[in-house]
C-alpha cells in the first residue's frame, strides 16, 4: 500500500477516534442533566455511525494490507 494511503488513512482513524470520544463525553454531559432528550438521541446516533465507521475502516485495513 502507498505511504500516502497509510497516512491517510491513520488520519482517519485518529479522526474518528476523537469524535468518538467527543459524543461519548457529550452522551456523558446530555444523561446526567435533565435536557432535550432529542438531543441525546441525536448524539447517540453520531456516536454509533462514528463507531461503526471505525470498525468498517478496520475491516477494510485488515483485508487489504
Amino acid at each position: 500500500m502507498e505511504e500516502k494511503r497509510i497516512k491517510f488513512y491513520i488520519e482517519m482513524i485518529k479522526t474518528l477516534t476523537a469524535f468518538i470520544i467527543g459524543t461519548g463525553a457529550g452522551i456523558l454531559a446530555l444523561a446526567t442533566q435533565d435536557g432535550n432528550q432529542f438531543l441525546i438521541v441525536f448524539v447517540s446516533v453520531l456516536c454509533g455511525i462514528c463507531v461503526t465507521l471505525l470498525v468498517n475502516l478496520f475491516v477494510y485495513l485488515d483485508k487489504n494490507i
